[in-house]
C-alpha cells in the first residue's frame, strides 16, 4: 500500500491549509486505518484539524468481531464488554452475536441458594434496598415472591394497639 502514494508529490502547505479537500479528492475510497499508513501526514493534519471526523472507520463483520472478542477478550461479561471493548459489542449487537458472550453471574447460577445463604428471611423491599442485582435475578427466574414481604409480616404479627 505505500508505493500508492508518495508525499512528494503534494504541496505540503496545500495539504495542511485544505486536509478535508486533500482526502476527499484523492483518499476517500480509504478509512482511517488505512490512510494512516497509505499516508500518515495527511491523516496527521485532519487529526489537528478535528477532521478526522469524515474518514470513515473499519466497520468490522460479526464474524470479525466475534474472532476479535475470542482471541482478546474471552470471559468479560456483556457489561464489561460493553465498558472496555464498547465498538466490538455494539459491533455483535449489530450483528445479532451477543449472545456469544456471557452474562456476567454474581450468583453461582443460583441465585435462590445465593439469597438463602445471604440474605436468608430478609422482605422483598429490603432486598430491593441492598442487593438490585440479585432481586432481579430473582425476579427473572420468578423467585421474588417466595420472599417474605413486610405486608405478610404484619398479617402475622400484627403489633399491640
Amino acid at each position: 500500500m505505500n508505493d500508492i502514494f508518495s508525499w512528494e508529490l503534494f504541496n505540503e502547505d496545500f495539504v495542511k491549509k485544505h486536509p478535508l479537500l486533500c482526502y476527499t479528492t484523492y483518499f476517500s475510497q480509504y478509512n482511517r486505518g488505512e490512510l494512516s499508513q497509505i499516508c500518515n501526514p495527511l491523516y496527521t493534519e485532519l487529526r489537528k484539524a478535528d477532521l478526522l471526523h469524515h474518514v470513515p472507520t473499519k466497520q468490522l463483520s460479526g464474524e470479525e468481531s466475534l474472532k476479535f472478542y475470542h482471541e482478546h477478550l474471552a470471559g468479560m461479561s456483556r457489561g464489561e464488554l460493553s465498558v472496555k471493548a464498547n465498538t466490538i459489542y455494539n459491533s455483535l449487537r449489530t450483528h445479532g452475536l451477543l449472545n456469544e458472550v456471557p452474562l456476567k453471574d454474581n450468583f453461582g447460577g443460583d441465585p435462590w441458594t445465593y439469597y438463602k445463604e445471604h440474605y436468608n428471611g430478609v422482605t422483598k423491599g429490603k432486598l430491593h434496598e441492598i442487593d438490585h442485582n440479585l432481586e432481579y435475578a430473582l425476579k427473572k427466574y420468578g423467585l421474588l415472591d417466595k420472599l417474605p414481604s413486610m405486608r405478610n409480616s404484619y398479617r402475622k404479627n400484627p403489633s399491640k394497639t
